[in-house]
């Protein structure tokens, strides 16, 4: 039995990131991203969203830092490809 502990993540961008490319970044992530976890990604209502499943606590707060993270990095990769940032960290 692998899934005790669900959650779900609902990002809403802001500016001219596309909720399709930040979801297409992240779902090779969803089969192996975080050991202990199941993941899905999609977009809903032209937001990402991301279902998670976890056998414990730990699992699934180590899987929704890591998707946020994840999320927040191809947001800021895109904008950098499309010039609206200069891409200094």
């Amino acid at each position: 039995m692998m899934a005790e502990h669900p959650a779900t993540c609902t990002i809403e961008l802001e500016g001219a990131a596309s909720p399709d490319v930040v979801a297409g970044a992240l779902a090779p992530e969803a089969g192996s991203g975080v050991p202990g976890t199941e993941a899905g990604v999609s977009v809903v209502d032209g937001a990402i969203q991301i279902k998670l499943r976890a056998r414990d606590i730990g699992s699934l707060r180590a899987a929704v830092n890591s998707y946020l993270r994840w999320a927040s990095l191809a947001g800021e990769a895109e904008s950098v490809s499309r010039g609206e940032k200069d891409g200094d960290i």
